[in-house]
């Protein structure tokens, strides 16, 4: 009752658009059939989770993206025949993502760590031509909370997780001056401070009291951009490199760009396949230093993996490799393995030939 009343008071009282989070990919798919039932001729919803033979499933990377231009159409520059005005997601596009055309964020399961937290926030807290806008967050919060009786272990996990989050909001304000989650039922909060993203990095204690790593990660990624943002918007359009790494594996990660879409793929040369991680994750992959020294891999080598990595993406994708042009890519070497690297490279050679 609490989610539809929210619908109703932001979608059909002031025309405006929601975000709802959710964890499971069976809670997407629930709270698909009954939005969809109950708002059938007034609203449409949207959801980047299908079902697949009985079994949901996340959509494929460019079916998402393709839900969320129909979301959030102004803020891709896309002309959308018919919009949705209710979006359903997991945390898989919670990172990178621009949702501005909404105001509304609602958390329907709470997140792991407060990191995923500010990230949903990240979502729709954009630049826009409106000085006056008022963004809206809910989170929902299970009637066990307030319970004092005996709980179950499943419900105590859930307690303790809310506890622990609202135990962070105070500490959590330093960070675009907003905090976690508000032990009173409403706060308002006004985003005039500006942010010191590397102060924040050096204070691992704070860190650790708003989500650990994840936000650790994030905040660090973000310090090290703005430190070398000229230096960034001055380089070449398409670019290769090389790094020695401590993985076991040697892998390149490739950036892409599909639709005015940036698309970070990871390929394993050793078993010749795409693999499946979230965009902070590759940004710890491919970190370096200023002065680390680049590996002694031909760069006419590192074209041809990188090719064999876009051709793998897009027939996963199924799309066409004429839609795609590579931004850059960088090889990663295991520590000590230049030789089998080479013999790898040669092997993938000749099976292109």
């Amino acid at each position: 009752m609490k989610l539809q009343n929210i619908i109703e008071h932001h979608c059909l009282d002031t025309r405006g658009k929601v975000i709802i989070f959710v964890k499971r990919y069976l809670t997407a798919q629930y709270l698909l059939s009954m939005l969809e039932t109950t708002f059938s001729e007034a609203l449409r919803i949207g959801c980047t989770v299908e079902t697949d033979e009985g079994n949901p499933r996340l959509k494929a990377g460019l079916q998402r993206f393709e839900v969320l231009k129909q979301f959030s159409p102004r803020s891709h520059n896309y002309n959308a025949s018919r919009e949705y005005d209710v979006l359903i997601c997991t945390d898989a596009d919670g990172v990178g993502v621009n949702l501005q055309d909404a105001d509304t964020v609602v958390n329907y399961d709470p997140p792991e760590g407060a990191d995923e937290l500010f990230q949903r926030a990240g979502r729709v807290l954009r630049m826009t031509a409106n000085s006056e806008r008022v963004v809206q967050f809910y989170t929902l919060v299970p009637l066990i909370i307030d319970q004092t009786d005996s709980l179950s272990r499943v419900q105590n996990d859930i307690c303790k997780r809310f506890t622990r989050i609202a135990h962070r909001h105070n500490k959590s304000k330093r960070i675009l001056g907003s905090g976690v989650i508000s032990e009173e039922e409403h706060s308002e909060i006004t985003l005039d401070n500006d942010l010191d993203v590397e102060q924040l990095t050096r204070d691992s204690q704070f860190l650790k009291d708003i989500g650990g790593l994840g936000a650790e990660s994030m905040l660090t990624h973000v310090a090290v951009l703005e430190q070398y943002r000229s230096r960034a918007e001055e380089l070449p359009e398409y670019l290769l490199s090389a790094r020695s790494y401590s993985k076991p594996q040697p892998r390149i990660f490739v950036l892409l760009k599909y639709e005015n879409k940036y698309c970070p793929i990871l390929f394993n040369l050793s078993g010749k396949k795409l693999e499946k991680q979230d965009e902070l994750a590759i940004l710890d992959l491919i970190a370096c230093i200023e002065s680390e020294p680049c590996a002694a891999i031909q760069a006419a080598e590192i074209e041809k993996i990188a090719n064999q990595a876009a051709r793998s993406w897009c027939d996963f994708e199924n799309i066409s490799v004429d839609q795609v042009s590579k931004i850059c890519g960088l090889y990663l070497v295991p520590l000590d393995k230049t030789v089998e690297i080479n013999r790898l490279l040669n092997d993938t050679s000749n099976d292109e030939e």
